[in-house]
């Protein structure tokens, strides 16, 4: 069995995707890339999202999966408690591999990710739950009335989202140290370096690559991901260019973003007047004019 252990926006469907389509071991499937980048065009043989279907997958080891991927962190279990889990029931013939963040920056593109791909993506569309979850840490602070983050307005929201994704994130830059004996891949080398990791990948599962040319489809794939790069180059150039007041202009973004760019400014020494700021400027300059902090206060 090949356990991958990923965060979801981690390329964990793309990874089993490559495992089963080009390797002389496994079945051998087809699949597309979708609009967004994504491999959800297929079903996954065991995707483990919450821990009662963790646990009972893992005491239970149906013969028929070949790849596990489970993610991390449920709501209810961290990385460190699912690897204690699943360790009793794993052999020294199984494969283990684990899927990182190797930075902040890495983390946000990752972010990016599962809102595109997860929360507003082609097949996956699950809304900002991914980001918010049951995190009502601090709701009632812009409405006494609030009960649940659905409730707050977008400015509200995504004044909420600066200032807890930080936190939210930091289990996915600790996760190399908290898997000892776990094969680890990054997301950096598979965005970056995406053929050789692939096939460092099949080399690490135990299997042989096959015929089938996963040259083109690495060369599409990370075409396909380019997007997302490119929107958090744009959400850095955005603060930079606010702070400085050099003229840059952009399209409306999302609230994930948003929220960045927010947090950006807000570690760079600024807050926004954001009261009631429903709809973001999309100029440097006119959105100098919001800033709060160093010699604008």
């Amino acid at each position: 069995m090949i356990c991958v252990f990923f965060v979801p926006g981690m390329f964990g469907s793309t990874v089993e995707y490559v495992l089963r389509a080009f390797t002389n071991e496994l079945d051998n499937i087809d699949a597309e890339i979708l609009s967004d980048g994504s491999m959800h065009s297929f079903k996954t043989q065991m995707h483990l999202t919450d821990r009662t279907n963790f646990v009972s997958f893992f005491s239970q080891r149906p013969e028929s999966v070949s790849v596990v991927t489970p993610i991390y962190p449920f709501n209810n279990a961290g990385l460190p408690e699912l690897l204690e889990l699943c360790n009793p029931y794993i052999s020294d013939s199984d494969k283990k591999l684990l899927i990182y963040a190797d930075s902040i920056e890495y983390a946000e593109i990752n972010m990016l990710f599962q809102y595109h791909k997860i929360s507003a993506g082609t097949k996956i569309s699950f809304g900002l739950k991914i980001f918010c979850n049951d995190n009502f840490e601090n709701v009632r602070q812009w409405n006494s009335a609030y009960t649940h983050w659905d409730q707050m307005q977008h400015w509200e929201l995504r004044e909420w989202i600066s200032l807890f994704y930080k936190k939210q994130i930091t289990e996915w830059l600790d996760a190399p140290t908290q898997s000892p004996g776990w094969q680890l891949v990054s997301t950096r080398d598979l965005l970056n370096d995406t053929e050789q990791t692939l096939e460092k990948i099949i080399q690490i599962s135990g299997l042989s690559k096959n015929q089938k040319n996963l040259t083109e489809f690495a060369s599409n794939w990370r075409r396909s991901q380019q997007y997302v790069l490119d929107e958090h180059q744009l959400i850095d150039r955005a603060v930079s260019c606010i702070i400085t007041q050099e003229d840059f202009s952009w399209s409306s973004l999302n609230i994930i973003a948003e929220a960045m760019i927010q947090n950006k400014l807000r570690e760079s020494g600024f807050e926004i007047l954001c009261d009631g700021l429903n709809k973001f400027p999309t100029n440097s300059i006119e959105f100098h004019k919001l800033l709060i902090g160093n010699n604008n206060a």
